[in-house]
């Protein structure tokens, strides 16, 4: 009888290792990007109004709204896009203001944020574009100034968490094949 829920225990194994190891490849693909997005500048300097770039791979500002006024964010020919009110986030979709969020912050997936460019051709860290975004707090005008930067010594840390995510999969493999091994004759045994 213990044989025939060997594989079932062995599958149950493979399938939790499987998942262990998406889950670190998942976790690792925020090491894995080379592109940081870094704020230089947010003038003039508003009370409530909180910015601040996300691990994001480059392309992600997060906006927080506690100014209790209308912050508008205003896309590259200058006409509003986002809108975080105190209630909630606004964004215009196809012409209408539609509520997306009911809290008063936004991720900012902004194109003047990520580069998109040809990679670089040294292995050291450098500014590859920098933006400007405009926005509005009631009447008051804002601009976030920024860089996104290129740092290759991000990747390195991907190696090191497959290494060690492999060490213990296989660790953990060869114990679980051990101890299944082990109870199947031991019961075989007491069964003879």
């Amino acid at each position: 009888m213990a044989l025939a829920k060997l594989p079932s225990r062995l599958q149950w194994t493979l399938v939790m290792s499987l998942i262990i190891l998406a889950l670190v490849g998942c976790a690792s693909k925020g090491i894995a990007l080379p592109y940081v997005s870094q704020i230089e500048a947010v003038n003039p300097d508003l009370p409530g109004l909180e910015i601040r770039a996300t691990a994001g791979g480059g392309g992600e500002l997060e906006i927080i709204n506690r100014t209790g006024q209308e912050v508008t964010l205003l896309n590259e020919q200058g006409d509003p896009y986002v809108r975080i009110m105190p209630d909630g986030t606004y964004e215009l979709l196809g012409g209408t203001w539609v509520k997306t969020k009911d809290a008063p912050v936004y991720y900012c997936h902004d194109p003047r944020i990520v580069y998109s460019g040809p990679e670089p051709t040294t292995r050291n860290s450098q500014v590859m574009k920098r933006w400007t975004i405009i926005g509005r707090v009631g009447e008051q005008t804002f601009t976030i100034n920024g860089q996104t930067v290129y740092i290759p010594d991000r990747t390195s840390g991907l190696y090191m968490i497959w290494a060690v995510a492999g060490v213990a999969l296989g660790c953990l493999g060869i114990l679980t094949a051990s101890v299944l091994t082990f109870v199947a004759v031991k019961k075989r045994i007491t069964a003879s």
